[in-house]
């Protein structure tokens, strides 16, 4: 208890006072839009493994594209995006990404490609 009482006494004492601004408003579009594109495109995908023409590929590819630049869209114009894609100017960070983005594939692939 003293150490606690101590370090309370101290944190009043050393620490800045910080000022509490507004509180960012939420994207609600953007979470609305991204687990739309995200899991229709997952879907999609899915769906193709039996066949890319089939009307359910199709529409959850479709769906999922659409819905995936209109988030891309919004992400872009909103001053607190639900996902920062201003980051992708920095060139080693596009790159390591689609590093990671290729070694993924190349891990990972092969159960795409197996049969059910």
């Amino acid at each position: 208890m003293p150490i606690g009482i101590a370090a309370f006494i101290l944190c009043i004492k050393f620490l800045p006072d910080t000022d509490r601004g507004r509180t960012p408003a939420l994207d609600l579009l953007g979470m609305i839009l991204a687990p739309i594109a995200f899991s229709m495109l997952a879907y999609g995908v899915s769906e193709g493994g039996t066949s890319w023409t089939s009307a359910t590929t199709l529409t959850g590819v479709i769906v999922g594209g659409v819905a995936l630049i209109l988030f891309i869209i919004v992400e872009l114009r909103h001053q607190n995006p639900l996902l920062e894609l201003r980051v992708l100017k920095s060139s080693d960070f596009s790159r390591g990404i689609i590093l990671a983005w290729v070694s993924q594939v190349a891990l990972f692939g092969a159960m795409i490609l197996i049969p059910r």
